[in-house]
């Protein structure tokens, strides 16, 4: 964040996918890789510009109850906008509404990926803390219509995919679909470690795949990040545009110019994924 406070900082609303445990306690759930940190990131966040973020994901609960208590307490204690988990399925279904410029802004986050013997114990219900799961498709359409009732843009942060496979898998094509039928104006996800193709779905708009951004590359694929700048006016999306980056030893995202070589190539790259992907470069109405 230290190479982008001035593109992230203009944003109306700047979004991101915090993935990790806000916890110091906990037993360390039994899986390849867990990750956790301070919960004083929440105020480094908001320092830097971001102003919501998802915890709906693979790794929010990786210390166990303990840790996701931790968490909550965090988060309610901060105030800082966060999505996607909560102590019931409620909170956890709820969006984060703002208001810009006179419009009111939903966002929902939501997580598709959670480790098979997981998906009980880290989905949140009536009794239990924990996330808000899109394998519960039902639950998670509702949870958009009622959004859509209240906002002028409903936007959903999604945590969805297979890890390094840029491309869109059929539980991604038939969530879009679902989502965007049920009022999400904007559906974003991540979790691949690989960038993904966005453009229109129909008069939504749809991105599959952010790729790393505050975090280690192990290959050049994976060094490939970048910013999805998205312009709406109530249910219009006026215009959209990628911003790439590139991934550095230190794990921070460095925008590369327009007048720096690998610009075109990169621009190249990401308007190709569209290609294996069900979206169109330019809105389609109706």
């Amino acid at each position: 964040l230290r190479t982008l406070p001035g593109l992230i900082g203009d944003s109306d609303i700047a979004m991101a996918n915090l993935e990790t445990a806000l916890t110091s306690h906990g037993r360390r759930t039994p899986k390849e890789f867990s990750f956790r940190a301070p919960t004083r990131v929440l105020k480094t966040l908001k320092s830097r510009g971001i102003d919501v973020v998802s915890m709906a994901n693979n790794h929010a609960v990786d210390f166990g109850v303990d840790g996701l208590a931790q968490s909550l307490d965090a988060i309610d204690a901060d105030g800082f906008p966060v999505v996607g988990i909560g102590r019931d399925e409620a909170a956890a279904y709820a969006p984060h509404v703002f208001e810009v410029n006179g419009q009111r802004i939903a966002v929902l986050g939501t997580t598709e990926v959670i480790d098979s013997q997981l998906v009980k114990t880290w989905t949140a219900t009536d009794s239990q803390p924990g996330l808000s799961s899109a394998k519960r498709v039902d639950r998670l359409v509702e949870a958009v219509r009622a959004a859509r009732t209240d906002a002028d843009t409903v936007v959903v942060l999604i945590h969805w995919g297979t890890q390094y496979v840029p491309c869109p898998t059929d539980v991604q094509l038939a969530l879009a679909d679902a989502l965007t039928e049920a009022g999400a104006d904007i559906v974003v996800g991540g979790h691949q470690h690989r960038v993904g193709g966005a453009g229109f779905y129909g008069s939504a708009l749809v991105g599959y795949g952010l790729g790393n951004f505050l975090f280690s590359a192990s290959s050049p694929a994976a060094s490939h990040s970048g910013l999805l700048e998205v312009t709406a006016t109530g249910r219009r999306i006026d215009g959209y545009r990628w911003i790439p980056a590139v991934i550095n030893d230190d794990a921070q995202p460095i925008p590369v110019p327009p007048d720096v070589r690998p610009y075109r190539g990169l621009m190249n790259d990401w308007n190709a994924l569209r290609t294996c992907t069900d979206l169109t470069a330019d809105r389609r109405d109706g």
